[in-house]
């Protein structure tokens, strides 16, 4: 028997017998009525699409390709639905391995297969195992569950939906898993995987249910401090100006433009955690006196950057200020009007931290009147609609929230929570130096 555990529609159900012939379903029924189905049917094994035992917080192809090859399956996790819509998912599938202990078949925990059990299954790493690649780039999903299914030789006329698919996929599954030939299957499990930040995750509701948030805190991935001086130095050097230049023949423009140099000015960092300290680093090479505010410990900086006492003292001598801190209560509008008004009227701000570091009406006011040379923001307050943003029509250089975006980067985040899932599935503790909740 294989179930597809939904919230809003019920329970899809799918049984195939010995033969890969569909004896039973589909049919989508209520919990309420799934122990009598599984005393009439009487399965071999339950094999349960439940909800899977990761969450990423943006879901990302590469991750999900890395995930699929070691067999575990993901559930995208925005803010905004992480607590109503995964933890509904989650009680749900934890009431359907209740049901099926308490007619006979107890949950499978490991070691040799065995029948009347109730296993958990990902479709995602089923359709690669029973397939034996992954799905191909762009193909839907029912697309390709269709395919491995018809040509394991079961029978999809009657599967009109995605559900049922995946509830076919989990049966069979179940039957390969009771010959040793998949094993794909795993027990119950809570866990949720988010980027450098992870303000926009419901922290309360994370640790009532118990989840682990694990923040990928990885080192040699520069991305984001290379973003930084790309930004700087394009505002500085009048990359933006130069190319409209040439575009309308204005050759004078050579004339009437002088750039500023990064060689000693000085560069003011808020937060050296570990980008901070890349950026320091980078700012060193590039012969920047580096100073750095950072109330959060008082660890040594050593060479890395020159501790500064105060906020204000840092604004007022920072050449370039850019932000590397978490977004908590005290740090919201870190940067506001009177902030601006502490820094030098040439001074250039970057964050490609959170948007809400910033004050962006003030900014919007700060740059239009001339106080700072110039800003680089990567992240908005009310990303991702942008049509919030004031800032779209000023002269601060924006991007999407792309400063971490490189192939190494996102490549390293994937091989990173692929491997600590992997790790985690197979019994071994989750590493604490990532770990939030």
């Amino acid at each position: 028997m294989g179930i597809d555990v939904a919230v809003a529609r019920g329970l899809d159900i799918v049984v195939l017998d010995d033969s890969l012939r569909v004896a039973y379903g589909p049919t989508t029924l209520h919990r309420a009525a799934l122990a009598d189905v599984i005393r009439r049917t009487k399965p071999d094994v339950i094999a349960i699409d439940s909800p899977p035992a990761w969450g990423l917080s943006g879901k990302s192809r590469p991750i999900e390709r890395q995930l699929q090859a070691r067999g575990i399956s993901i559930f995208p996790a925005p803010a905004a639905e992480f607590a109503r819509e995964l933890h509904r998912w989650m009680e749900t599938g934890f009431d359907v391995f209740k049901i099926a202990g308490d007619v006979g078949y107890p949950l499978y925990t490991g070691g040799a297969p065995s029948a009347r059990s109730a296993i958990e299954v990902f479709p995602h790493a089923s359709a690669v195992v029973l397939r034996g690649s992954l799905a191909p780039f762009g193909v839907a999903k029912s697309v390709w569950r269709r395919a491995v299914l018809e040509a394991a030789g079961v029978d999809c006329t009657e599967m009109r939906t995605t559900d049922h698919l995946d509830a076919a996929l989990a049966a069979l599954t179940g039957l390969k898993f009771l010959t040793g030939d998949c094993s794909v299957v795993g027990t119950p499990g809570e866990a949720v995987l988010t980027g450098a930040g992870y303000d926009n995750l419901d922290l309360p509701s994370i640790r009532q249910h118990k989840a682990a948030l694990i923040v990928p805190r990885l080192e040699g991935t520069p991305a984001v401090a290379e973003f930084v001086f790309g930004g700087v130095i394009a505002i500085r050097r009048g990359f933006r100006e130069g190319d409209a230049a040439v575009r309308s023949a204005d050759w004078d423009f050579r004339n009437r433009f002088h750039g500023k140099l990064l060689h000693g000015s000085t560069l003011g960092i808020i937060g050296m955690g570990r980008i901070g300290t890349q950026v320091a680093r980078l700012g060193a090479a590039f012969g920047m006196k580096v100073v750095a505010w950072h109330p959060w410990s008082d660890r040594d900086l050593g060479d890395a950057a020159l501790r500064v006492q105060s906020l204000h003292e840092l604004l007022a001598i920072a050449d370039v200020l850019t932000l590397h801190c978490r977004l908590e209560e005290g740090t919201v509008h870190l940067i506001d009007g009177q902030a601006l008004a502490r820094m030098k009227p040439d001074a250039i701000l970057v964050n490609t931290g959170r948007g809400a570091l910033v004050d962006e009406a003030a900014l919007r006011d700060a740059l239009e009147a001339g106080a700072i040379g110039g800003a680089v923001i990567d992240t908005f307050d009310g990303e991702p609609d942008l049509t919030r943003t004031p800032l779209r029509h000023t002269n601060a250089l924006l991007s999407p929230h792309i400063a971490g975006h490189s192939p190494d980067s996102t490549e390293a985040v994937a091989r990173f929570v692929a491997d600590t899932a992997t790790a985690y599935l197979a019994g071994e503790p989750l590493p604490k130096k990532y770990l939030v909740s």
